[in-house]
């Protein structure tokens, strides 16, 4: 018999970027669809705006808008909880949504990594070495 669990598993990001572009990819393919059903080649001759096409779009963003607003009590990054500001942008920490900052890439950080990269691609031989070693003596052993 299974049962229907009290608490559900947030849904965990590594980045505020990651939200940011998951409502930014819907957001563009919702317009994608939009403009597929209502070409400007439909929009009325006169010049006027598409009243129809402009009631979708808004009932469209406010839908997406409302989506990811109820979306964001369910989520964490890494490990924070995202909460909403006063703009209805998310925030974790000081960092806003969508915001990252990256620190120039120093000499002595670009040396320090050639040098990790380099002892990373040397670990498969030295395991690779240790598992014929450790093979040569189980059969010493077993005689």
């Amino acid at each position: 018999m299974t049962t229907t669990p009290l608490h559900h598993r947030k849904i965990d990001l590594q980045s505020t970027t990651d939200l940011h572009y998951l409502q930014t990819n819907l957001t563009r393919s919702a317009a994608q669809k939009i403009d597929l059903h209502f070409p400007p080649a439909a929009a009325p001759r006169d010049g006027s705006e598409d009243g129809l096409k402009k009631k979708v779009e808004a009932y469209v963003s406010g839908y997406i808008d409302r989506t990811f607003e109820f979306a964001r009590a369910n989520v964490t990054v890494n490990g924070m909880d995202v909460d909403v500001g006063a703009r209805g942008k998310s925030r974790v920490g000081d960092g806003e949504l969508g915001e990252e900052r990256f620190e120039r890439l120093g000499n002595t950080y670009a040396v320090a990594c050639a040098d990790l990269l380099r002892l990373k691609a040397g670990v498969p031989e030295v395991v690779g070495r240790c598992e014929r070693a450790a093979r040569v003596a189980a059969e010493v052993e077993m005689g």
